[in-house]
């Protein structure tokens, strides 16, 4: 069963260093109900972590985003149990919504 995203709906942290694609992905993010936030750099992601009035369900990590870093933010979601989506760089935004649904599903 999916999220109610009308009363609650999920909240989307994704984290990658091109802003216009960032940008591109909250906007379809948005469109589809989801609560979408984005951040540039490694200290943003960890201050909108650390400064949510309300818990991520799902990091979204762009292909831009180093190995070294990806690993400590799974690392750090997989201990609180937020599901972590590492995108490759060539998804159109319909199999980007699936994937994101998918990993959303209770």
């Amino acid at each position: 069963m999916m999220r109610s995203f009308a009363s609650n709906p999920c909240r989307i942290l994704t984290y990658g260093y091109d802003e216009v694609l960032l940008k591109t992905r909250q906007a379809v993010l948005e469109l589809a109900g989801y609560e979408a936030d984005i951040a540039g750099s490694a200290d943003e992601f960890h201050d909108r972590v650390s400064q949510a009035d309300s818990p991520y369900h799902l990091f979204i990590l762009c292909h831009t985003v180093p190995p070294v870093e990806q690993s400590s933010i799974r690392e750090s979601a997989t201990d609180a149990g937020i599901a972590i989506y590492g995108m490759s760089s060539s998804v159109s935004p319909d199999d980007f919504l699936l994937q994101v649904r998918a990993l959303l599903s209770i």
